[in-house]
């Protein structure tokens, strides 16, 4: 067995603030070693040190041995030639990877260009190979799209393409399942899987989800702290699973009773009436007809007050553009909106102003929805505006504390900046910045979906308290069934921009009608008895 990396004692700590302690981890080639670890622990950090992606601040202490060269030695120009070609990574957030002004075609035939000898039409047919494997055929998906018109599970696979372009030696894969439906990203880990074999790549498969990369990986690490504290062949950690250890690191998915107002006492808080969204398609030439692409077709729904509906579908299925549409962010190609019963002229300042103190949203991505300059509290604060309201700063820091707090932060947080906290802490600090204004909907895109277990269940939990207390409804969008059916009371399953299946949750857990429905409701059974195998040691 040949050792492609091998980590020996990496100590790192950020602004005088320890991150990594004392880090040893092993990878060897045509293997996956999975770093298990709840959210802030350290596993995003240990990638970008071997990277040499770590900010200004950062103090780096031990050896990252690679190919007899230490990386915690090299210089920029040193670690620029080796990124891509030898090591590369699949990050968490791809908005925040990919350039907004270029195509995804010419973002990955950029990578050719830039360590290879090809001409630019060469550069692309590689790039239209990639985007086929990873699942997004040029002839269903026009490769002249741009980041902002990708769902984010798409936006994965771009990274993702963009990762293995030059078959490097090592890949680091930083969550990168946790934007894709249950069928989506099974596809997503065989194909890490195969690729790993067949080229003999060391994968590192970083996540907090311990049972969603228990089939696939050879090892696992688990760390806690910045710590390795184990790292094991797959079925010993199982065993020790079997036995009751690293339970919360199980994605436990049991669904939990959930309440309503009596039907008398519900209202709608929002109903949509025959909305559609189109984009243009790409086209080139002098003569050619403008086409349009309807990313969502004619849907109709309703949230009552209190209640949780939510919306299921694989990624590309339109879930997004629905949500980024009811606040605003993409254009009507038709329909209406009410908020409370009142039409809501999205074309209408203030109309717009009315739907936003009524409604906010928290994305898939938070980070790509920060200013990065801005600390934490203007960051959360930034919705008060809306109210009309004139706040003392003693006022508007007690309001802010009082967000952090209710989403599981401290006030401390609050002078920090985004950076300077990981993917899933960046997720509540989007879900405080909804809650900050009391609105009567939150819609949560895939909110949840870069959190470790124990801190889903808090927000699960802390949001099925709100519809309680505060009558808050939710339109919850996620890829995750489990999730979706521990917290909606009813659902929506949307294919093709259209929504093709509504009914009360356990109707359509039990007695699924439509053939999509069927084939996402399997997948989640699947994803469920993996879970149960790894609980009881079968692996």
């Amino acid at each position: 067995m040949t050792i492609v990396l091998d980590i020996q004692d990496l100590r790192l700590s950020i602004d005088n603030r320890s991150i990594l302690d004392g880090v040893s981890l092993a990878l060897s080639a045509g293997k996956i070693t999975a770093l298990v670890g709840r959210s802030g622990s350290g596993k995003s950090m240990t990638a970008f040190a071997t990277m040499g992606l770590l900010p200004r601040s950062a103090r780096v202490n031990g050896d990252l041995f690679f190919e007899k060269r230490n990386l915690a030695l090299l210089n920029d120009a040193d670690m620029s030639a080796l990124r891509g070609a030898s090591i590369s990574m699949i990050f968490q957030e791809p908005m925040t990877a990919l350039n907004p002004l270029q195509t995804i075609e010419n973002q990955i035939a950029e990578v050719f260009l830039t360590h290879q000898s090809l001409t630019a039409d060469d550069a692309r047919g590689k790039a239209h190979d990639l985007l086929e494997r990873v699942g997004m055929a040029p002839s269903t998906l026009s490769p002249e799209r741009y980041p902002h018109e990708l769902s984010g599970g798409q936006r994965q696979r771009v990274i993702i393409a963009m990762a293995l372009a030059l078959k490097p030696s090592i890949v680091m894969a930083d969550e990168p399942t946790t934007a894709l439906d249950a069928s989506t990203q099974r596809d997503i880990l065989e194909l890490l899987k195969s690729l790993c074999v067949d080229d003999n790549i060391a994968l590192m498969l970083i996540t907090h989800d311990l049972a969603v990369v228990a089939d696939i990986a050879d090892d696992i690490a688990v760390i806690q702290k910045g710590r390795i504290i184990e790292q094991a062949p797959k079925t010993d950690i199982a065993k020790k699973v079997s036995e009751g250890a690293y339970s919360e690191l199980m994605g436990a998915r049991q669904a939990t009773p959930q309440t309503t107002p009596p039907r008398s006492q519900r209202r709608p808080v929002l109903r949509v009436s025959d909305l559609s969204c189109a984009y243009p398609k790409h086209a080139s030439g002098l003569y050619f007809k403008k086409e349009r692409f309807l990313a969502v077709k004619d849907v109709s729904l309703a949230v009552e007050a209190g209640e949780c509906l939510g919306i299921v579908g694989e990624s590309g299925s339109g879930k997004s553009t629905l949500a980024r549409a009811l606040v605003g962010l993409e254009s009507l190609a038709a329909g209406e909106i009410e908020i409370d019963g009142a039409s809501v002229n999205v074309k209408r300042k203030t109309d717009m102003l009315r739907l936003w103190r009524q409604i906010q949203i928290v994305f898939q991505d938070p980070y790509s929805s920060f200013n990065p300059r801005h600390t934490v509290a203007q960051i959360v604060s930034e919705p008060l505006h809306l109210l009309g309201q004139t706040l003392t700063a003693a006022a508007r820091r007690e309001r802010v504390t009082d967000a952090l707090e209710s989403v599981g932060l401290k006030a401390e947080h609050a002078a920090r900046s985004p950076d300077a906290f990981s993917g899933g802490q960046r997720q509540r600090i989007a879900l405080a910045r909804a809650l900050i204004i009391n609105p009567s909907l939150i819609i949560l895109d895939e909110a949840t979906s870069a959190l470790d277990s124990a801190a889903r269940n808090r927000v699960l939990s802390l949001l099925s308290d709100l519809r309680v207390s505060r009558g808050v409804s939710l339109l919850f969008i996620s890829h995750d069934l489990a999730v979706i059916r521990g917290v909606a009371n009813r659902i929506a399953v949307m294919k093709s921009g259209e929504i093709i299946e509504t009914g009360a949750t356990e109707e359509i857990f039990s007695h699924p009608r439509h053939d999509y429905t069927r084939k996402l409701v399997a997948a989640a059974e699947e994803l469920a008895a993996a879970l149960d195998n790894l609980r009881s040691g079968a692996l």
